[in-house]
């Protein structure tokens, strides 16, 4: 029963989808050749019903063609699946998406024993600066306290975009990677 209630199946796609996908962009058929779940993107110890799965990346491996990602929220996931965050211990969700499945383990530390920092407030966010010749940086806000972050691949001083990744840090030990893009473009748009 125990591994029945750890082994839910996450749909994330309606039946109807096949595994042929369309770039409606580029027209371009892109074939699904499997995925894989960002087990950084999320904190792997959450507190008991401050948890959720929102932020936790799905990345979706084509054929033949670049890889894309998907962040899911917590309305991508079942009410039974997301009973689970509320009860302590380790929980494992299976995430499947068009015949693929991956899984995703976290720590669920009981509210009254959790001295965990509460990351829901936490912000990283793409950030889109104009060339000035000077370096550009993203940074990660509302931070709580404890907490410290390291970055890889900060700082962007020519035009054009890079992926930034925030590793949080909590009593010595990685809890959590965020990923944003930062850009430096000749020019900003401007209001109309």
């Amino acid at each position: 029963m125990k591994l029945l209630k750890k082994a839910l199946f996450i749909v994330l796609a309606a039946i109807s989808l096949c595994f042929i996908l369309t770039c409606s962009a580029c027209n371009e058929t892109k074939q699904l050749t499997g995925i894989s779940v960002l087990q950084s993107s999320i904190a792997k110890e959450q507190v008991a019903g401050k948890a959720s799965l929102n932020g936790l990346k799905l990345v979706l491996h084509f054929k033949d063609a670049k890889d894309e990602t998907l962040t899911l929220t917590d309305e991508d996931f079942s009410p039974e699946t997301l009973a689970l965050l509320h009860a302590p211990g380790e929980q494992t969700f299976t995430v499947t998406y068009l015949g693929f499945t991956d899984t995703v383990t976290l720590t669920i530390l009981p509210a009254e024993e959790a001295t965990f920092p509460d990351f829901s407030q936490i912000r990283f966010a793409d950030k889109t600066a104009a060339y000035n010749g000077e370096e550009h940086f993203l940074t990660v806000e509302n931070l709580p306290e404890g907490v410290t972050v390291t970055y890889e691949n900060n700082g962007r001083r020519e035009v054009g975009t890079q992926e930034v990744t925030a590793i949080l840090h909590f009593n010595g030990k990685e809890v959590m990677r965020l990923f944003a893009d930062l850009t430096v473009a000749t020019s900003l748009p401007q209001n109309e």
